[in-house]
């Protein structure tokens, strides 16, 4: 009874993951668009060393330069991976543009070289995501037949399993991925589920119950965002600091040739300021004394009428002269007036 019970909800488990897979996949049939311009690198040649020679790729004729690569590769929503080949055409030197979406044996290069001649020979390139992507399941135990299988011969289990989930992630095509002991098991343009095996899922078989991981996911196409501005010189500080010191110039020319505004202010009777009087110096006037000179002058008798009538004479007594002083005399002489003597 128990075994029935356990098997049954084994059932129901695997039927839920099954619509959800299928429904993921009806989603991601419309939901990406072929110009989905957001693009994240995940290893690159120039950034993070990574020189890994990947198969799948074909030759681009059309770019010359690395730079024209990168672009043809972004521009293709089925490009995960472009590189920049160094390569020895007759006795000219040449770089070849190698990319597509369907790799595999990123490894190592096939036909028996190894990774370190090709690291040589690896000028640029870069491995990509378009888009974003969303995991709605994890699946274990289960298989989905029809996928890709690529074998995977470097590496421990889990450089295997990181390898077969990040070869899902950057193929827009794929929403299913599985990994086992044989290997890694994806969707791609060349393995697409089909709708018979997309019903269709094993859990018995011997693959089933050997795949201990796996997932399914669905790609979509965010709202851009522009990538990030490769390493240089910082020209959008370089053309700020240069406008703004400009501008500081030119307001301190405009504030050296300003002219003050004169201020209006209310009608004030104004006082004229009285001015000080001017002081006259004080002049100081010494006396000097002057001697003075007394001059004698002759006595002169008064006029007197003669007498019409008899004449009569007066006995005159001894006549009396009198003198004036001879001593100096003094006069008091007025301020700022010459002396008169």
């Amino acid at each position: 009874m128990m075994s029935f019970f356990s098997c049954e909800r084994s059932w129901i488990k695997i039927g839920m993951k099954s619509v959800g897979a299928v429904l993921a996949l009806l989603r991601f049939a419309s939901a990406f668009p072929n110009d989905c311009p957001n693009v994240t690198v995940v290893h690159s040649v120039s950034k993070d060393g990574w020189n890994a020679g990947c198969l799948g790729l074909h030759y681009d004729e059309e770019p010359t330069t690395a730079l024209g690569c990168r672009k043809a590769c972004y521009s293709n929503v089925n490009c995960s991976v472009w590189q920049w080949v160094y390569d020895k055409v007759g006795d000219d030197d040449v770089y070849k543009c190698w990319r597509g979406g369907d790799v595999h044996g990123c490894g190592e290069r096939g036909g028996g070289q190894k990774q370190e001649q090709f690291a040589g020979d690896l000028k640029d390139g870069e491995r990509i995501q378009h888009g974003a992507l969303k995991v709605l399941a994890n699946n274990t135990f289960i298989f989905y037949k029809g996928l890709s299988h690529y074998p995977e011969d470097t590496g421990n289990e889990s450089v295997k399993i990181a390898r077969c989930k990040l070869a899902c992630y950057t193929t827009v095509a794929c929403s299913v991925w599985q990994y086992n002991k044989d290997g890694c098991y994806i969707e791609d343009r060349d393995g697409p589920l089909t709708s018979e095996n997309k019903a269709e899922v094993e859990v018995e078989t011997e693959a089933a119950k050997t795949m201990n991981n796996g997932q399914t996911i669905e790609h979509y196409c965010p709202f851009y965002v522009p990538p990030e501005p490769e390493e240089g010189l910082p020209w959008v500080w370089i053309i700020t600091g240069i406008v703004l010191g400009l501008l500081a110039l030119a307001a301190i020319i405009y504030s050296l040739q300003k002219t003050p505004k004169v201020k209006k202010t209310r009608d004030v009777k104004i006082t004229p300021k009285e001015e000080p009087e001017e002081e006259v110096p004080l002049t100081t006037v010494y006396f000097i004394p002057q001697p003075t000179m007394l001059v004698q002058q002759p006595m002169v008798a008064p006029y007197a009428p003669v007498p019409t009538g008899p004449v009569y004479s007066m006995p005159m007594g001894p006549a009396v002269e009198y003198a004036m002083p001879t001593g100096p005399a003094y006069s008091a002489v007025p301020t700022g007036m010459p002396a008169m003597v």
